[in-house]
């Protein structure tokens, strides 16, 4: 049989046949912690003392913990044990990936679950949450996208099924809630004429405005298939005349990180890129082999050109398609 959440005994005053009662809860892990005075004689009175500190959440156990207080250190690079636990084991977690899920905990999750109490938060709870976040106006002014609340729901089961790990909970809640269906946008594929348009030497001026760095790395995405935080972090001692080698990407509040699924490789490139490549070192001050070329320039906007062919893609379907086309193209 369970035993309470507290132990309660008698230690005796400076005063003849007089006691008081102190009181050791017990912690998450079943342990007792440091006694503390109840102040009171009788052990009924002491009982409702006892009963009163769980409930004003001033001691925290697993029954009467709060989301709030579950989720404090969560999502913090240098404090939270879910992140210490993917890094020692040498999961590819970055910093990124860590504040954007900080960021949906503290805009969205927090707001309505941090007062609850973790055991009472239930399936049902989760999905009228779902629902309220569809209809909920972002700080534009339209209502969140499905994308949006897929990340939400993502970063709070995570963090439910961690409980249930650790033993905060004997059922995940948000086990069975299921993501909701996101609409893609629909993206044409660049034609063998609008690449060659695009990177005819004879257009740099025309459809670049004269700005040889911006055609440069658009040129260098085309070839390579590069993700634009590579080819931010792309160091000179990197780039060779048929290659260029791939073993950072770059991350705009943190620098130099691992790349993307840390997926180091050495990438041919053409001759064309390679040469314009070579120009852009010559007319760079920053020319020691550790710098960053294009981080040089502090000025990268992928596919630029594009948005007055067609509707501007993102930036790794831009960088696929223009890869894909490219090589069409010759």
């Amino acid at each position: 049989m369970a035993h309470k959440p507290y132990n309660l005994y008698k230690r005796a005053t400076t005063r003849n046949n007089k006691y008081i009662y102190y009181c050791q809860f017990y912690d998450e892990s079943g342990n007792r912690m440091t006694a503390m005075s109840t102040g009171q004689t009788s052990k009924t009175a002491a009982e409702i003392w006892a009963i009163e500190q769980l409930k004003k959440g001033i001691i925290t156990t697993n029954k009467n913990i709060t989301f709030a207080q579950y989720a404090q250190d969560w999502w913090l690079w240098e404090k939270c044990k879910y992140v210490k636990g993917k890094r020692v084991r040498g999961s590819d977690i970055s910093r990124d990936y860590v504040d954007s899920m900080r960021s949906y905990l503290q805009n969205h999750i927090l707001l309505e679950f941090g007062n609850k109490k973790l055991q009472k938060i239930t399936t049902k709870m989760i999905e009228n949450w779902i629902l309220k976040l569809r209809e909920k106006p972002s700080k534009f002014g339209q209502f969140l996208t499905a994308t949006t609340v897929n990340h939400c729901l993502k970063t709070f089961k995570i963090m439910l099924k961690e409980a249930k790990r650790l033993g905060y909970l004997q059922n995940d809640p948000a086990e069975s809630v299921k993501r909701l269906k996101e609409t893609p946008k629909t993206r044409d594929i660049f034609t063998i004429n609008e690449i060659r348009e695009l990177f005819t030497d004879d257009n740099i001026k025309k459809v670049w405005d004269g700005d040889l760095v911006h055609f440069c790395l658009n040129l260098l995405s085309a070839s390579t298939g590069m993700r634009m935080g590579e080819i931010q972090a792309l160091m000179i001692k990197h780039l060779h005349k048929n290659y260029v080698g791939i073993f950072h990407g770059w991350s705009r509040k943190y620098g130099l990180k691992n790349p993307k699924w840390r997926s180091e490789r050495e990438i041919p490139i053409p001759s064309k890129t390679s040469a314009y490549l070579q120009e852009l070192i010559s007319i760079s001050p920053y020319r020691d082999a550790d710098d960053c070329a294009p981080r040089a320039y502090m000025k990268i906007y992928m596919c630029g050109a594009t948005h007055e062919m067609r509707v501007g893609p993102s930036e790794p379907t831009c960088r696929s398609r223009l890869q894909t086309a490219s090589s069409c193209a010759g």
